[in-house]
């Protein structure tokens, strides 16, 4: 009896035995499991990150060709006018110089001449009027362009913020329940 006694403790004291060593082991196996979990979890925010801010940057680029390219065309728009303006002022000098030198021996004919230069004058008037309004246009537009990139700008700080605040741990599932159970 006393032998089957000394038996019992010795398969007694294995098993624990064994059992500590399967804890021990399943313990640094949890430690281990989690650090790498948090590590891929940080890797992912990263990543996630990154991937927003070259969005935003591309968005920049983007921004930043629509605005340029109006920019030149209304820098160039001031010379062009500019140009019109001077081109306008020199035709109406010249019909007025024209006018007043103009033989007045066939009346008929010099009233049908200052009829047509009247006419262009006030075409040329029109056309200057035109331009201006294509100005303004212009102007509305790079205006509008303007607003567009600030909206742009302020959807890309809101999918940002709502990245950060729903989005905080990549939709990484939690990590798994590992304690320990006895089996009976």
């Amino acid at each position: 009896m006393k032998m089957m006694h000394c038996r019992l403790l010795q398969w007694r004291f294995a098993n624990a035995k064994a059992e500590a060593v399967s804890k021990n082991k399943l313990s640094i196996f949890e430690v281990e499991f989690m650090g790498a979990w948090a590590r891929i979890s940080e890797l992912q925010g990263k990543v996630a990150r990154r991937r927003v801010q070259l969005e935003k940057e591309k968005l920049k680029i983007k921004l930043n060709s629509v605005l340029s390219s109006q920019m030149r065309g209304l820098e160039s728009w001031g010379q062009l006018e500019s140009k019109h303006a001077v081109a306008l002022d020199s035709t109406v000098v010249c019909t007025q110089a024209a006018i007043c030198k103009l033989p007045l021996t066939n009346g008929a004919k010099a009233h049908d001449t200052t009829l047509l230069i009247t006419e262009l004058v006030a075409v040329a008037r029109e056309e200057h009027a035109l331009l201006q309004e294509c100005l303004e246009l212009l102007g509305r537009v790079s205006a509008l362009q303007t607003i567009v990139a600030l909206e742009i700008n302020e959807l890309v700080n809101d999918i940002i913020v709502s990245y950060r605040r729903g989005h905080s741990a990549l939709a990484l599932p939690p990590p798994p329940d590992l304690t320990y159970r006895r089996r009976r």
